[in-house]
Parts: C-alpha cells; sequence; structure tokens
C-alpha cells in the first residue's frame, strides 16, 4: 500500500477504515512502516529518509492477551519471546509517549523489568536487544555475546541528556499548607479536568482526589497524572485517571480542549474512567489525527 501510494495508485482496495487511517497518518508524518520476518515478526517505523541503522520503532505481536486465563503474556516471539506475567499488563492504563498518549501495562516498571532483567535499564544505555529468550544485545565488543563473555557498550544513559529528554520515574506529589508548588500544582490539574468534564461529561465532576504524580522529562514539560473518584448519576464509584501536560509552545496550547484561557497551567491530554481495577470503559483523549 505504501508502495502505491509513492507512485500515485489506489492504496485502499482491501483495507479496513482503521488501516487506512493509520496509512495516511505515517504518509502525512512522513514516516513508513517495514515488516521484518526473523524469529519475530517485527513492524518497524522509521522515517521516509532514514538510512543505516537509523532510530525506529519495533512493533511486535503479543500472544494471549485475549486469553483472560492465561497467566502470562508472551512477546514478540511465540517461542522465543519473553513471558510477561498477566498482571502486569492488566488492566492497561494510559502512559504519555512524547506527546502522545498511548495504552501501555498496568505497571510499566514490572513488564520493562521481564524484558531487560537486572535493573540496570534504568540508568545504563545498551544496544537494542534482540530477539532472543536469552538476554542478548547488539553492539557487543568482539565476541559475540551468545558465544562468549565479552563486555557490551554499556554508557549510562545520563551521558545522552544534552541530546535527549529523559523521563523520571512517578513521584508522589505531598500537598499540604507548606507546599506551595505542589499546592499549586494541584489546583491547577484538577481545575483542567474541571474545565474537560463540563465540555465533555455534563452532570460528571471530580469526586474526591485520590492521588497526583509528576513524571519529568528533561527539559520539558512534567507529565502529571491524577487519579481520582468520579461523581455522577450512575458511576457507582467509578475511578478516572488523567494524564496532563503542558504545551511547549502557547500557540499550540491553547488549541487544547480543556486548556484554561489564559494558556497557563497543564491541558488534560487523556481521561480514563470504570470501574476499580477493571478495563477503562470510558476513555477520552486529545485527538491525535
Amino acid at each position: 500500500a505504501q508502495e502505491a501510494l509513492r507512485m500515485g495508485l489506489s492504496a485502499d482496495r482491501g483495507m479496513s477504515w482503521g488501516a487506512q487511517r493509520a496509512l495516511r497518518y505515517l504518509q502525512q508524518q512522513r514516516y513508513q512502516m517495514r515488516i521484518v520476518s526473523t524469529r519475530s515478526l517485527t513492524f518497524i517505523v522509521l522515517p521516509e529518509a532514514a538510512t543505516g541503522d537509523a532510530p525506529h520503532i519495533d512493533i511486535w505481536e503479543c500472544w494471549g492477551l485475549g486469553d483472560e486465563h492465561a497467566e502470562e503474556i508472551r512477546w514478540a516471539s511465540l517461542q522465543f519471546g519473553v513471558r510477561i506475567p498477566r498482571e502486569a499488563i492488566f488492566p492497561r492504563r494510559k502512559l504519555p509517549f512524547g506527546d502522545l498518549a498511548l495504552w501501555g501495562p498496568r505497571t510499566a516498571h514490572d513488564a520493562t523489568e521481564a524484558f531487560f532483567p537486572g535493573g540496570a535499564w534504568r540508568s545504563t544505555c545498551v544496544g537494542r536487544k534482540e530477539h532472543s529468550a536469552s538476554v542478548v544485545y547488539e553492539y557487543d565488543i568482539g565476541i559475540s555475546a551468545r558465544e562468549g563473555s565479552s563486555p557490551l557498550v554499556r554508557v549510562p544513559c545520563r551521558s545522552f541528556e544534552d541530546r535527549h529528554d529523559f523521563a523520571g520515574p512517578w513521584q508522589p506529589l505531598e500537598v499540604g499548607a507548606a507546599a506551595d508548588g505542589p499546592r499549586e500544582t494541584s489546583v491547577s490539574a484538577a481545575a483542567a479536568v474541571e474545565r474537560l468534564l463540563a465540555r465533555r461529561l455534563p452532570g460528571v465532576t471530580l469526586g474526591t482526589a485520590l492521588s497526583l504524580e509528576e513524571a519529568s522529562l528533561g527539559s520539558s514539560a512534567p507529565r502529571l497524572r491524577l487519579r481520582f473518584e468520579a461523581s455522577g448519576i450512575g458511576l457507582g464509584g467509578w475511578q478516572c485517571e488523567a494524564l496532563l501536560w503542558q504545551s511547549e509552545q502557547l500557540a499550540d496550547h491553547l488549541l487544547l480542549l480543556g486548556a484554561s484561557l489564559e494558556g497557563d497551567g497543564p491541558a488534560v491530554r487523556s481521561l480514563v474512567c470504570g470501574p476499580p481495577g477493571q478495563e477503562a470503559s470510558y476513555v477520552w483523549e486529545d485527538t491525535w489525527l
């Protein structure tokens, strides 16, 4: 389909609406998708002009997602893939990724630890992990990691901070009489959620705030996560989780639904609600296309 578009031919024959939408988005953003079949079927998203070993995103299939009785999820390869406990994945939650809010695992730390055991992934950058049941990385020095115990190229992630923004862990914000900064953040986050609820869910209000967390993102605006109980007719104790942050450009921020007229404070990028401990039954997110 991508080749057909490049040649000026019709590419939508037999494609679902969702596939056409995804294809159009890739084309609009000047990206392409490649499919590589090795031990795992890998979908690679990279810029159209990418050459050599350019930075890209790998997308893999998962097995067991639809089986509620499965105790683990097999990631990337049915035979050789990493096995992740189901409770680390479900119920899923929205996570910030750049300027997007994407579905992710329930506990991202546990899911990542299953893929990169040992905890070094939090501060050490290495080559891409190969699709193997064992921990094998690219860019080893000399002898292949499969054949010997030669050292791998490992560097502190902080050495890249001048070129990349690294996301920090979620940190709870303590809101108290002496905490002016956290209290101001809490008030602005709650106000942004209330504006969105008034415009999109009339009759539903922000009830009891359960927690507020903040994650740094280098020089970019920090990401906020507000969890609260929703008040309204028939909700029956539903819990909601909102992701919020402020745009880098004021002009872009003013276009966001729920942003304040003054352009200050965070805006809601994603809001999901549902019964406690279950998959979200209501999902709202800032449009990405």
